[in-house]
């Protein structure tokens, strides 16, 4: 717990003092690792998430991609799709990292999980590619699920996606009706040229 909080305040904290909360995150993961069964899921995806914290992606995508392959509830599919997306968004591999979030929203989704990260980093990266309209609903989730949850964090994080979102869709609505009004002058220009 006390590695996944300082994993944590290293996101919030992104520009300040993340290399030192990452460093002790790492160094309570390392701690935690010994307690869990060879073998375990637990095991096997927080050894992962240390290897991925200390940069090792390729040695994190290995041991995700292995627990990918086995047996997993809903809930550990989603915590491995999720992470392993973040591999392969590092990697510039964006199309197997938004399919991995997609699995991971709707392993969330399937487990009745109210964390938000999947989903918010769903919407994150559809709006990046302009699909506002499939963003819009991601994100709204993910702001329902952070308020259901209490996450402050999560919900600064989601509204500020979420007016990026709203702006690009009020652009969007703005120029469908100029491109409605210059139609209706054509086609009022045409009937009065008709008329004559």
């Amino acid at each position: 717990l006390r590695g996944r909080y300082y994993y944590d305040l290293a996101n919030y904290d992104y520009d300040n003092h993340s290399v030192g909360y990452d460093s002790k995150g790492s160094l309570n993961m390392d701690s935690a690792l010994a307690f869990y069964p060879a073998g375990s899921f637990d095991a096997t995806y927080y050894k992962g998430l240390l290897e991925f914290k200390r940069a090792n992606i390729d040695s994190a995508e290995i041991l995700f991609r292995r627990l990918l392959a086995g047996p997993l509830t809903d809930h550990q599919l989603a915590l491995t799709a999720s992470t392993l997306s973040g591999i392969y968004s590092q990697k510039g591999n964006d199309q197997a990292a938004t399919d991995l979030l997609i699995t991971a929203a709707i392993a969330d989704i399937r487990a009745s999980t109210k964390e938000t990260f999947a989903i918010f980093n769903l919407a994150a990266v559809l709006y990046k590619k302009g699909d506002v309209h499939h963003a819009s609903p991601c994100i709204e989730t993910a702001i329902a699920n952070a308020q259901f949850y209490g996450a402050r964090q999560r919900k600064v994080q989601a509204s500020s996606i979420l007016s990026l979102i709203e702006d690009q869709r009020i652009s969007a609505v703005e120029a469908q009706r100029r491109l409605l009004i210059q139609y209706a002058a054509v086609v009022t220009a045409f009937v009065i040229v008709l008329v004559f």
